[in-house]
């Protein structure tokens, strides 16, 4: 099977080589992917955490996992661990099943991949087994029917629609005998939409190594901010320079700075079609686009944010690369500045986009790359998205 070059690019990202022949994995970071990170696992990176081999490596990988899962980039603060966090303790407080621990029952898996069901119920229903049990109901097939609790959970509207399912309905089944609770297998909502909330928290796909601004220390992040004011040669002092220090306790957890910070740099056709103004991240129901043909608009869209400024214009240079046959193409567009739209539901966040003509342009390999300008015309931060013309 061909992989395609985006996840082979993943691939060669989680897969790290052991540094010497004796570096052995502690037990706890052997036991990670056994609890209820399991659950929010992609495949390739179930795939490549067989390829971690050291304490040192698993620390890399797990970073590296979380900080793709971060909504707003640049900051210390990573709202889907803590969400993903919470939901652990609640799971593991209300769905503790005969000595198993909450989080990793059915009821626990589901409840942390898909979060709060829009309503739950307890129904009581009954469950049938081929034995004759004195004091039951017997039916002509010689099964007997037993009372049990049934636990009915509901998806509905935006709340499942964000995981492109019309309605989600789950039923979990005390079973007879053992008592424990188990998902009801001839429900397959769940598992279709599962897969579907594991794909959308990856939210910074094109991450292959752990950022400067990111918390750093695998089971154990940290993240230091150290405020140092450069001294100016005449004049008024210089605004403080932030250096983020990672490894060390932060003694006070403030914000990195997140002025001007870029990410998820996405492709597109129908790029005027993604509403913003939505209570769910837009950038969860965006499906990427990897080949345009010859005379299309390739769209683009990158999350920005700024928690600081509101309705910030925002600076910007696009660059086109690739090549096409023995052609080696390189177009600088002039630079640019746009007003961002809002994004409701993530807070100081804004969705940059924009249209770029392909007419005129060949077949090939290409690359897109994004930056955003200071005032000077200096890159701040840049992104790059590969794609093919047809």
């Amino acid at each position: 099977m061909k992989l395609s070059a985006n996840r082979l690019l993943l691939l060669t990202a989680f897969v790290l080589a052991a540094s010497t022949a004796s570096a052995q994995m502690s037990d706890k970071y052997k036991e990670w992917p056994e609890g209820p990170e399991q659950w929010i696992m992609t495949a390739d990176e179930q795939r490549a955490w067989k390829n971690v081999k050291s304490d040192a490596e698993a620390i890399d990988f797990i970073d590296l996992f979380w900080v793709r899962r971060d909504p707003t980039p640049q900051t210390a603060k990573n709202e889907f661990h803590d969400e993903f966090s919470a939901r652990v303790r609640f799971s593991d407080a209300k769905f503790a099943d005969r000595g198993r621990r909450g989080a990793l029952t059915d009821r626990g898996r589901v409840f942390i991949t898909l979060g709060n069901p829009t309503s739950a119920s307890t129904e009581l229903g009954y469950s049938s087994f081929h034995a004759i049990n004195a004091g039951n109901v017997v039916n002509p097939s010689g099964g007997s029917r037993l009372r049990a609790g049934r636990d009915v959970w509901r998806w509905e509207k935006e709340d499942a629609q964000k995981f492109d399912m019309p309605k989600i309905e789950v039923v979990f089944v005390e079973q007879l005998g053992s008592g424990r609770v188990t998902r009801d297998p001839h429900r397959p909502d769940v598992m279709s939409a599962m897969p579907t909330a594991v794909r959308k928290a990856v939210v910074n796909p094109g991450l292959t190594a752990v950022p400067a601004w990111a918390p750093r220390g695998g089971l154990d992040p940290k993240i230091l901010v150290v405020t140092e004011t450069p001294v100016a040669p005449e004049g008024p002092a210089a605004a403080p320079k932030v250096t983020a220090v990672i490894g060390a306790a932060a003694p006070n957890p403030s914000l990195l700075p997140a002025i001007g910070s870029v990410s998820r740099l996405t492709l597109l056709r129908d790029v005027y079609a993604v509403e913003t103004e939505v209570r769910f991240d837009p950038f969860s129901k965006i499906t990427p686009v990897a080949a345009f043909k010859v005379n299309e608009d390739l769209g683009w869209v990158v999350q920005y944010c700024d928690p600081n400024e509101e309705d910030p214009v925002v600076r910007f240079g696009l660059r086109l690369t690739g090549t096409s046959g023995n052609e080696v193409i390189d177009r600088l567009a002039p630079p640019d500045e746009m007003m961002p739209d809002r994004m409701r539901a993530v807070p100081g966040c804004y969705m940059l986009r924009g249209l770029i003509p392909l007419e005129g342009m060949s077949a090939g390999d290409y690359q897109l790359e994004i930056s955003i300008l200071d005032a000077m015309g200096a890159a701040t931060s840049t992104l790059q998205q590969s794609f093919r013309i047809e």
